[in-house]
């Protein structure tokens, strides 16, 4: 720390105390990417993965006889190519910069990997979240409150979907609060059965139906942003065979050092590459409610 005193023939001397600590800015903490259907493209070649799905076929039903012939039914997926794309931040700070900091510069240049991680990290649920609004099933109450029939009636689109395993609910903040605010509300129904709420005051919501809530101001906007797009699909991590969206990885977040000497400072770059998608429309419910009071 950093002490500084002031005297004076009038008055006491005084002293003032500098607290190194950084305030960390408003980041969104990646909640939901860890529920997407993962692929690694790390090490192969090209820049795409390819998910494929089975196309359903019909059963020729009744058969008249032991001799009657069938008629071929062929055998064919569909496929979602997701490609990938660069992702970067670049820092240059100035080595007088980085030999005079109070920090130092070993701290310094572990804050400037942290921070590139947290906002690459933010930057790659930002698209993720986006693909919430290619779902082909939607849940609507726009410019008013989100209720608990909402979330009811997203999840029974979901199972006339057919979509098997655990889900998760990916909503706005707001979104959050109006869903809750309901359930506060609802004292006639025993929603100790449904709901589960979270009290440690994060982004996580707690359990609907046995699924869990999350939070974050990154999932879209709609109606001029009058309105958040929130989602709730099966979980990739736990039923990736229904899983709606999918996030490749091709190059985890990397960090490249160049030192100019002319102009005294060292260049830092960061850099991924991945890429999102929705592999399966159908299996991914949007719910639509308003974004602010």
């Amino acid at each position: 720390m950093t002490v500084t005193t002031t005297t004076s023939g009038t008055q006491l001397i005084r002293s003032e105390v500098v607290d190194t600590l950084l305030i960390h800015y408003q980041y969104e903490d990646v909640r939901l990417l860890p529920f997407a259907r993962f692929k690694s493209l790390v090490g192969m070649p090209g820049n795409k993965a390819r998910f494929t799905r089975r196309a359903k076929a019909s059963v020729t039903n009744p058969i008249a006889n032991e001799t009657t012939s069938l008629t071929p039914a062929e055998y064919i997926p569909t496929k979602v190519d997701v490609t990938v794309a660069r992702a970067g931040l670049a820092r240059e700070p100035s080595e007088s910069f980085l030999e005079d900091t109070e920090l130092g510069r070993a701290a310094q240049m572990e804050d400037f990997i942290l921070d590139a991680a947290r906002l690459l990290g933010e930057a790659a649920e930002d698209d993720f979240t986006d693909e919430f609004s290619n779902a082909s099933n939607s849940v609507s109450n726009a410019g008013s409150a989100l209720t608990i029939a909402n979330l009811i009636s997203a999840m029974g689109k979901q199972r006339s979907a057919r979509v098997r395993g655990p889900h998760v609910f990916g909503l706005g903040h707001f979104q959050l609060e109006d869903l809750q605010a309901a359930q506060a509300a609802a004292t006639s129904t025993p929603w100790t059965s449904f709901y589960q709420p979270n009290a440690d005051g994060s982004a996580f919501g707690g359990f609907f139906m046995g699924h869990p809530i999350f939070s974050t101001d990154l999932v879209p906007t709609a109606n001029t942003a009058a309105n958040r797009v929130g989602a709730v699909w099966a979980r990739g991590d736990a039923a990736p065979a229904y899983a709606a969206f999918a996030y490749v990885v091709k190059r985890p977040p990397t960090m490249k050092q160049d030192t100019d000497v002319l102009k005294d400072t060292e260049v830092m770059a960061f850099i991924t590459r991945y890429g999102v998608g929705t592999p399966a429309t159908n299996f991914a419910t949007s719910i639509t409610s308003r974004a602010s009071a």
